[in-house]
């Protein structure tokens, strides 16, 4: 426990630069353009941030990707595709800067929005230019009016820009105790298997213990083989449509831990995310009343991991008061970074290291925001340790910040719920 509480305090101890927002130096701004100036202590000097808007008119943005089919090594960034999920259920396709009028998807008759429901997120497969295969997470509502999540297969109809609506296919399903809380965030990881994010399934401070509760698949991030079937052991999965990679961590096979598990002890870890480059996973779990923290697992984990919730949040020990239930369920990761909701602070939204080669002034900065102040934040490893050697904010400038995305070529976005915004450096 101490060490927990110590690593904490480590990265509590980084100084926060707050800086207002200044005019643009030595460039003119564009229609919309927002400036947001870095603060850069030991890193490459960058004069301002500059948030372009790309995609405006939307509703409810919650996710934005890409497909694979830009062009990494040069030319235009937005050369391929980005696109962008809306929690009614349609996704967007946003091409050649221009937003397409028809959606590439509308699954809104069969989604549960409203809330933190909804379409929550997309993810296309490895080999989606050979295979057509896409993935969403979706929350609905079942013939007895319950609440579940749902993971779903569609694939691309013979015109790209166009999915086949009716080619649906579950891959895992669950319950949902509580309207909250949903998790949502989809990624296929370096070794190729899909990683889904599950809140503790909502209610204040996880009343139902889901998070430290290795029999449930709430609270966690799993690992499932999309491209096996058979190994389902605690997702409802139709035709048995997925399997367990060998090496997930909680797998027995004894139908104790649900063998899909990699990580445990989350409360909503509503956007994470891989480093593509080092391969590292960066998770921005939201918290309760206290704090708001991210988690780090550096390439190459085993996975397992407990980070700690509802038994501590952040570094904050038992908030829910239940030190009986906590103390035989040691946390085993603390977050390298967490704060607090002074400032009108109120829920921490994940995104991306950059690793755009257009933008070198922001390359290997991890970027984050707050949904409520709308400031966003950058962090920087050294090392591949996971302790913050700098951190960089910048002043309020966004409209709740919801979600950020990446392009093919790893540049970055922000998302407010209406609005796409490419993140650039003068």
């Amino acid at each position: 426990m101490s060490v927990y509480r110590s690593a904490g305090r480590r990265a509590l101890s980084i100084a926060l630069l707050v800086v207002m927002m200044v005019p643009s130096l030595g460039r003119a701004a564009g229609p919309g353009d927002l400036y947001l100036p870095l603060a850069a202590g030991g890193a490459p000097p960058v004069s301002q941030v500059r948030l372009t808007p790309v995609a405006s008119g939307l509703t409810g943005i919650t996710d934005v990707t890409h497909a694979g089919d830009g062009d990494p090594q040069g030319g235009d960034p937005q050369d391929g595709r980005l696109f962008i999920v809306q929690q009614g259920g349609q996704i967007r396709i946003l091409k050649d800067g221009a937003l397409l009028t028809a959606p590439f998807l509308d699954i809104s008759t069969r989604v549960a929005p409203g809330g933190e429901r909804g379409l929550l997120g997309l993810a296309f497969h490895p080999d989606y230019a050979a295979n057509g295969y896409f993935y969403v997470n979706y929350t609905y509502l079942a013939m007895d009016g319950g609440l579940r999540s749902r993971v779903a297969r569609f694939t691309v109809s013979g015109d790209p820009d166009v999915a086949n609506a009716g080619s649906e296919l579950a891959i895992i399903e669950f319950g949902q105790p509580f309207d909250n809380h949903n998790g949502g965030a989809l990624h296929f990881g370096p070794d190729g298997h899909l990683y889904i994010a599950t809140g503790d399934g909502g209610g204040s401070y996880d009343p139902e213990d889901n998070s430290q509760d290795t029999g449930n698949l709430l609270g966690k991030i799993l690992r499932i083989d999309v491209d096996e079937v058979g190994g389902a052991d605690c997702g409802i999965a139709p035709g048995r449509s997925y399997g367990i990679p060998p090496g997930n961590p909680l797998a027995d096979g004894a139908g104790g831990a649900c063998d899909e598990i990699w990580a445990y002890g989350l409360r909503n870890p509503w956007r994470f995310s891989f480093d593509r480059l080092a391969g590292d996973l960066w998770i921005a779990d939201v918290g309760q009343a206290s704090r708001e923290e991210i988690d780090f697992q550096p390439a190459g984990s085993l996975g397992g991991q407990n980070y700690g919730w509802d038994c501590w949040e952040g570094t904050v020990q038992n908030p829910t008061g239940r030190s009986s239930a906590c103390a035989a369920n040691p946390p085993t990761a603390a977050p390298v970074h967490e704060y607090d909701h002074s400032g009108g602070r109120c829920s921490i939204t994940g995104g991306y290291v950059h690793r755009g080669l257009g933008q070198p002034r922001l390359y290997g900065l991890y970027f984050f925001a707050d949904y409520c102040s709308g400031e966003l934040w950058t962090l920087r490893l050294t090392g591949g340790a996971p302790a913050v050697t700098e951190m960089i904010v910048t002043g309020a400038a966004l409209n709740n910040p919801r979600t950020f995305g990446q392009d093919a070529s790893g540049e970055l976005f922000v998302a407010s719920p209406t609005a796409v915004f490419r993140i650039s450096a003068d």
